[in-house]
């Protein structure tokens, strides 16, 4: 009987703690959390007063950037690298295109009935309409010495020369000699002068090429001399006869700037010819400055 006594006995005791525990449970579910409200209410504070120190933030439920750190840069504007995203960039309207003018077309006139079309003039024959034997034909032509090469040939030979100087109108003239000799060349295309004397006494040297230009239809001639270091090129005609040549040239004189010059050349007979040269006055006026008497060497 003891024993059964005792065992009641511990029952009863376990009854009873197991209906505090459940008690206990009871409490606390119902209870509030006051922990956890202290500590949101921290975290609300603290998130506050920094969304107020920084002025780049005006509400802290807005905020989605990085996490808070204790350093702030100068604008007071801080969050974590990762999270930082650039602006979305703003889409500029386009300028609208300036207007146009479009001309205005002109009615186009119709001819009269008593008028006539004028006709269309053809145009000059090009390379693209010749033939293959035209072209060879016309450089042929345009390369074979002619009638005006043929003048020319008067002066081949050699030739003595007596010269006359005038350094300004009315002056007394400078005298002087020398020799000159004239060949053909590349065939009877160009004639090839060669000339020494003495010029103001002292010793002089040329060298002149003459030649009758078949396209440009014209006589030329190219003279340099052992007193210069330039070129006088001169362009001209010759009389039907072939026995007047008449040129006009430029050359640069080392005082004076450029100078015109104009040269005619007199065939008198096979066995002789004059040169006489013109400068031009401050009036333009054209005087005579140089004469030579070429005659034929035996």
């Amino acid at each position: 009987m003891k024993n059964e006594k005792s065992l009641v006995l511990i029952a009863a005791g376990c009854l009873a703690l197991a209906g505090c525990a459940s008690n206990k449970n009871a409490e606390t579910a119902e209870a509030p959390d006051e922990t956890m409200d202290t500590m949101e209410t921290a975290d609300a504070v603290e998130s506050a007063e920094r969304t107020t120190d920084n002025p780049w933030i005006t509400d802290a439920d807005d905020y989605s950037g990085g996490e808070w750190t204790s350093e702030a840069d100068e604008s007071g504007y801080v969050e974590a690298a990762d999270d930082y995203r650039e602006p979305a960039p703003v889409e500029m309207m386009p300028e609208p295109a300036p207007e146009t003018k479009v001309a205005e077309s002109k009615p186009v006139e119709k001819p009269k009935a008593s008028e006539k079309p004028k006709a269309t003039p053809e145009p000059a024959m090009a390379k693209g309409d010749m033939s293959m034997e035209e072209m060879m034909a016309a450089y042929m032509e345009a390369s074979t010495p002619g009638e005006h090469h043929e003048h020319l040939s008067h002066f081949v030979g050699s030739w003595t020369y007596t010269s006359k100087f005038w350094e300004y109108p009315g002056a007394e003239p400078g005298l002087s000699t020398g020799t000159a000799s004239v060949r053909p060349d590349l065939g009877g295309r160009y004639f090839v002068e060669r000339v020494e004397g003495s010029f103001m006494d002292m010793p002089f040297e040329g060298r002149n090429m003459m030649g009758y230009d078949k396209v440009a239809k014209e006589y030329f001639f190219a003279w340099g001399d052992s007193m210069s270091t330039g070129i006088m090129v001169g362009r001209g005609q010759c009389d039907g006869d072939g026995k007047v040549f008449t040129y006009h040239a430029t050359y640069n004189d080392p005082m004076a700037g450029p100078q015109k010059v104009k040269s005619v050349v007199t065939v008198v007979n096979n066995n002789m010819h004059i040169y006489e040269s013109f400068a031009q006055d401050e009036k333009g006026q054209w005087w005579k400055n140089m004469e030579l008497t070429y005659k034929r060497r035996n």
